[in-house]
């Protein structure tokens, strides 16, 4: 079992309806895309990390590790976005030449830069409020009860499943290259890498063939079996749940329509 299923399997809120946990994610999600607020991103970050730490009980360092990791991609995705080519440099706050080109960053680069981050930093925690309080089948059968396509629970139950299977690999190959020493000089360090990425991927293509047999020979339906367990509904929870949730949209009420 890995981490993230061992947190979400066994945290303090695990046994709470997961349809709960579920929608009060998915408006934070939904307010964190419609507005431009820095302070509602802020408040919805500071909730859901407050509700991991407190409420689930979800280890502080193991929660600052995962998002540093996301916050890693998306800080390298917004450098993209940062600097532009520009006409007129005398608008920029910092520019450069580079092959006959100006290239800065500007006042609305800037601001929509920040503005993406904070918008990513509070959607990211929605989602792993989501995820490392409530196990994957818990969230296929919220999925089953909004009436969601068999198709597409499949496809996630795929990307989810493979999303493990292939970090598996990549652990198994790095600990193997590591085993014959680290290569000497520019041209092996570069044929490592491709050997890495080969076979990566000519393991991620077996083990894929591997699942589709398994998957083929056990099931006669064609569609995953999801197991309803006995949650319980804690009236307590449901009050903080609505709370919070009242919070944010009073915030985002009063700073886009008052």
């Amino acid at each position: 079992m890995n981490l993230i299923d061992r947190f979400a399997n066994f945290n303090k809120l695990t046994n709470e309806h997961p349809l709960i946990k579920f929608i009060f994610a998915l408006i934070a999600i939904v307010i964190s895309f419609v507005t431009e607020s820095i302070l509602v991103y802020l408040v919805i970050f500071l909730i859901m990390t407050l509700l991991l730490i407190f409420k689930a009980k979800i280890p502080v360092i193991d929660y600052i590790k995962y998002t540093f990791i996301s916050k890693y991609f998306l800080v390298i995705t917004l450098m993209a976005l940062l600097f532009q080519i520009v006409e007129q440099p005398t608008y920029c706050l910092w520019s450069l030449s580079l092959c006959e080109q100006k290239i800065g960053i500007t006042y609305s680069s800037l601001i929509l830069v920040i503005n993406l981050f904070f918008k990513a930093l509070a959607s990211v925690s929605c989602i792993y409020f989501l995820v490392l309080t409530t196990p994957i089948s818990d969230i296929i059968f919220s999925f089953k009860i909004l009436k969601c396509p068999n198709i597409a629970i499949e496809k996630m139950l795929y990307i989810y499943r493979f999303v493990f299977i292939i970090s598996n690999n990549a652990k198994q190959i790095c600990e193997s290259q590591k085993a014959r020493g680290s290569p000497d000089g520019l041209m092996n360090f570069l044929n490592s890498i491709n050997y890495f990425f080969s076979n990566l991927f000519l393991f991620s293509i077996k083990r894929f063939k591997d699942f589709i047999c398994s998957y083929k020979l056990k099931s006669t339906s064609k569609q995953f079996a999801n197991f309803e367990k006995n949650y319980t509904v804690c009236k307590k929870n449901i009050i903080y749940f609505v709370l919070l949730e009242f919070l944010i949209i009073s915030i985002f009420i009063i700073i886009h329509f008052l």
